[in-house]
């Protein structure tokens, strides 16, 4: 309801790589990025711990870096689905009856370790192309992460020092 009735804030979710598959994720995101004019945002995490898979027994528990690996692979995928329509693929051409030109819609076929996709999303593109991608982590591994696929990174350093020392190591990465 809040994207029917604001225009310009930003609506950021909240969605864990380690329970959602990419293709659901990809769908998600884009439809609330359809449906609020391009003010998607997705702050990815990745959950660990036993509180967490108590509610997803089905779900691979994974600890440390190899949760980060399964992020990236899962990030990979629906950058992969988000990209799978040409800009142009669009036509909705109400005279002829034809939605899409299938010739500017490709399929992704992305197999990774822990994950795999076929696409292509059976969404067109987004307003903004793509929800903005949020990330936080601030381990090692979490700013390698962070620094591959932050848009926008929280940053809750007490120091401005410390701040601009965040900073310049995520633009190293």
């Amino acid at each position: 309801q809040i994207a029917a009735v604001t225009t310009h804030l930003g609506l950021g979710v909240t969605l864990s790589t380690s329970f959602t598959p990419p293709y659901h994720l990809a769908r998600t995101l884009a439809s609330l990025d359809h449906l609020s004019g391009g003010r998607a945002a997705w702050n990815v995490i990745q959950s660990a711990g036993p509180a967490n898979y108590a509610n997803f027994p089905t779900a691979e528990w994974l600890d440390g870096p190899e949760l980060y690996d399964r992020g990236d692979e899962v990030v990979e995928a629906v950058v992969a689905l988000w990209q799978s329509w040409a800009a142009d693929a669009l036509v909705a051409d109400r005279d002829t009856g034809v939605f899409a030109d299938p010739s500017r819609i490709t399929t992704p076929d992305y197999k990774g370790r822990y994950t795999a996709v076929r696409g292509p999303l059976n969404l067109p593109p987004t307003p903004q192309g793509q929800p903005v991608i949020i990330q936080a982590g601030d381990s090692a591994r979490g700013r390698e992460f962070g620094a591959r696929w932050g848009e926008v990174i929280f940053a809750i350093e007490r120091t401005a020092d410390d701040l601009r020392a965040k900073k310049t190591d995520l633009q190293t990465r």
